[in-house]
């Protein structure tokens, strides 16, 4: 869950803009080695993004993958991924506070 909630900071846009903010573009990591699990983590964000594409786009009316939707959805995660820590806080609070936490989940084909 820490990794998952932790998603937008690790974001290229994200690192980017707190970099001007903090008017030093400097954005490598603080050491090279992490470079390589640094460019992993985010490969792997982008597959699983693209996949979830590509399986909503099978089970929608029109199963045809535009053009512009692949770039849309690469482009969409630095908001995508402050959804997806807005439901994990959400969630822990939930959990914490020990309320119910039932959600409907929407079924798609195999």
């Amino acid at each position: 869950m820490i990794v998952w909630a932790s998603g937008p900071l690790q974001h290229v846009g994200v690192v980017l803009a707190a970099g001007v903010l903090l008017e030093n573009l400097d954005t490598l990591p603080a050491t090279a080695a992490l470079l390589p699990l640094w460019a992993t983590n985010i490969a792997y964000q982008v597959w699983c993004y693209w996949e979830g594409l590509k399986i909503n786009v099978r089970a929608s009316a029109e199963p045809r993958l535009r053009w512009w939707e692949p770039v849309a959805v690469v482009a969409g995660m630095p908001l995508f991924a402050l959804f997806e820590a807005a439901g994990v806080l959400r969630g822990a609070i939930k959990f914490v506070r020990r309320t119910e936490t039932a959600f409907t989940v929407i079924a798609k084909p195999r």
